[in-house]
């Protein structure tokens, strides 16, 4: 009996998550189980949550395989009127990340690494990076990282205090792509600039519309972001970090002729369930959406703060985008949000801070045998209104706790309470929705 074909789809992803979560485990597992650094006549290889290997002869060529794997497992509550059929609660494995950085000589390194995601493969960070102009700046090449805007956009995934990014973050962030990065930093300050053509997303559906009207015949779109930061302070348990970020990108484009010069803004309530298969979707509503704007391009402008205490930290960021519309009548749209949050590390210690990204990273310093433990809140919002576009607004008010037994392990839990005003395509009869949403996670890196 022949199966269906469904089924033996999402049997394959299945076994590809089992097999990858595994390879992710005991990686951590039996690096840490013989954690350490071992020698032979060529090589030195380093074994201590992860793996990285470097040659005797010269230091210059090295390897380190990375990766990070994270399961949710997310619960919304609320009445059948807030909830309707747009949030069901599902688990699963979030992503998996996998991927090799190296040196190649004197002064060239690369990083190379993929997302699995649903059934999906997705290329990721990409790229050559090459630091001999001077000792404190860098230039790369590739499939570039284009989230260098904002406080929570520049933080990593595996430090951040909370299961999503911020709304603003969220609807405003216009992904990665391939171009140029550029680096310059000093002691109490750093610059981070970019061009790309960035990836097409969620803004423009251009798979969609290819197929509607054929070939993409226009050159690929561009866009440039800057972030300058600014660190009076930094010390390892207090710090003082300002930061101020710029974002343009032009969103006219044509399809044999045809002019498809559109952008879109949208967010999640502060929680995403389970990845529907074929394909990268999330099973999850947008609520907050402006619909496609008929555009030519947008800027998008940031200023952040932040402050360490030793153990507390607290930041605040507020995002402006201005949106150049196609048809000069109708008038340029502005879209704000805003976010404030503040973390404590119970167990004592700190988050390291990086001037050069810009940023705080792993926690050090915790004399607890079980690890750090983290309490976290934030407020956020984003506003997607403005003259006649109304795509809704929405405020959320999260609490969390983070258990880091190690360097390598992490387990999060988040309270997540959103208020929202959809946007009009997604009212159907409700002027506001409340929503409660619990949120869990365990991640592996190495």
């Amino acid at each position: 009996m022949k199966m269906n074909r469904n089924v033996v789809s999402k049997i394959a992803n299945v076994a590809k998550w089992v097999m990858g979560g595994i390879a992710a485990l005991s990686i951590v597992v039996s690096c840490n189980a013989i954690a350490g650094e071992f020698t032979d006549d060529e090589s030195i290889i380093n074994a201590k949550g992860g793996l990285h290997l470097k040659y005797k002869c010269n230091d210059k060529i090295w390897f380190a395989l990375f990766g990070l794997l994270r399961i949710d497992d997310t619960l919304f509550m609320g009445s059948a009127r807030d909830k309707q059929f747009d949030f069901p609660s599902g688990a699963g494995f979030r992503a998996l990340t996998l991927g090799v950085t190296g040196g190649v000589g004197e002064d060239w390194s690369y990083v190379m690494s993929v997302d699995v995601l649903g059934s999906s493969v997705i290329l990721d960070d990409t790229y050559i990076t090459y630091a001999g102009f001077s000792p404190n700046s860098s230039i790369s090449i590739g499939r570039i990282p284009g989230q260098f805007i904002g406080y929570d956009l520049s933080s990593s995934l595996n430090w951040m205090p909370f299961l999503e990014r911020n709304l603003p973050s969220i609807a405003f962030y216009q992904r990665d792509g391939i171009g140029v990065m550029g680096r310059m930093w000093w002691e109490n300050a750093s610059v981070i600039a970019t061009i790309m053509q960035p990836d097409v997303g969620d803004d423009i559906f251009l798979t969609d519309a290819s197929q509607t009207f054929g070939a993409n015949t226009n050159r690929d779109r561009l866009m440039a972001t800057a972030r300058f930061v600014f660190a009076p302070v930094h010390t390892e348990c207090d710090v003082y970090h300002f930061a101020a970020s710029a974002l343009w990108r032009e969103t006219a484009s044509k399809i044999d002729g045809t002019a498809i010069n559109v952008t879109r803004f949208r967010a999640y309530p502060g929680g995403r369930a389970r990845v529907v298969s074929p394909g990268f979707v999330w099973n999850t509503a947008r609520l907050v959406d402006t619909g496609l704007l008929q555009s030519k391009n947008y800027w998008l402008l940031n200023l952040e703060a932040a402050r360490q205490w030793g153990p507390l930290l607290i930041n605040g960021e507020y995002f402006n985008v201005y949106v150049d519309r196609a048809n000069a009548l109708l008038g340029a749209v502005t879209f704000r949000g805003w976010n404030i949050q503040g973390s404590y590390i119970l167990t004592g210690g700190r988050h390291v801070y990086d001037i050069k990204d810009g940023n705080f990273g792993i926690i050090e310093g915790t004399s607890c045998e079980f690890g750090a433990i983290e309490l976290a809140a934030r407020y956020d919002f984003v506003n997607l209104n403005d003259q006649d576009v109304f795509g809704g607004n929405q405020r959320n008010v999260t609490v969390g706790v983070n258990w880091f037994p190690n360097d390598n392990l992490r387990f999060s839990a988040n309270y997540v309470r959103a208020r929202i005003l959809p946007g009009v395509a997604a009212n159907r009869g409700v002027d506001v929705r409340w929503l409660d949403i619990l949120g869990f996670q365990a991640r592996v890196r190495f």
